[in-house]
């Protein structure tokens, strides 16, 4: 990780992803349902949203692995690929 060098950084830093991830991960299916003109479009527009999102989920973590490089483990290239 970037500046956590010591156990206080990593929690501080364990917290705030979490928080700020779980944010965006609740309100992703509230923002995508204010887009729908009746209720019978939000399993259409929730499952179309689904559909766009699994290509990034599906290929983040092997090219995040990829760029770790096995010897020395530099995260800095994979954290920026994910930013």
């Amino acid at each position: 990780m970037f500046g956590a060098k010591t156990e206080h950084g990593i929690i501080a830093f364990a917290i705030l992803y979490g928080f700020f991830s779980g944010c965006f991960l609740s309100m992703a299916a509230p923002m995508i349902t204010v887009f729908a003109k009746s209720v019978d479009e939000v399993g259409i527009r929730i499952g179309f949203a689904c559909f766009i999102f699994s290509f990034a989920l599906l290929t983040g973590n092997p090219i995040s692995g990829a760029l770790l490089r096995a010897p020395e483990y530099l995260w800095s290239h994979a954290i920026i690929f994910n930013a």
